[in-house]
């Protein structure tokens, strides 16, 4: 007959979290990897060019009395990850919106006609104002990436 000590459940814990901190910086360059390809076929299908957010993601390892805990963010991303529809813009607490618009249509170029002709010298760009604008109209929006959640899918396959 086997005698348990009374510290068991709490030994076996400890060694089970030792074991997944060993690990954990693997589990965290192997999520990092694949969120990044999954941002880059994105990028790369839809012509983007959004290489900070993989460029300036962070991650980090926690490591508490029951736990480990590995995040990641991935600044300025949300609106990929998830998509945009297409959708009205309106000013708020102003008159207008002012933005750079170099592509802009020959109307629009028509209605700010003296900024493509004399651009001032501190623009770099024409700028347009326009009480509010019809967003991804003729784009369609943003698609969603998936990135970070495919991400998330794959690496609980890996896990199990």
């Amino acid at each position: 007959m086997t005698t348990l000590e009374m510290s068991f459940e709490d030994d076996l814990e400890q060694a089970l979290l030792d074991d997944v901190h060993r690990k954990a910086s693997g589990i965290e360059g192997m999520m990092m990897l694949m969120a990044e390809t999954n941002w880059r076929r994105y990028a790369n299908e839809n012509g983007y060019d959004i290489d900070h957010i993989w460029k300036d993601a962070e991650s980090s390892i926690q490591r508490e009395a029951d736990a480990i805990t590995i995040s990641a963010e991935w600044p300025f991303s949300a609106q990929f990850e998830h998509g945009v529809e297409p959708h009205t813009i309106e000013a708020t607490n102003a008159d207008f919106l002012k933005f750079p618009w170099p592509d802009a249509p020959e109307e629009v170029k028509d209605m700010f006609r003296s900024q493509w002709e004399n651009p001032d010298s501190f623009l770099e760009e024409p700028i347009v104002l326009f009480p509010k604008v019809n967003w991804g109209s003729e784009t369609g929006g943003i698609p969603a990436a998936r990135a970070v959640r495919n991400m998330l899918r794959e690496i609980r396959g890996e896990l199990r």
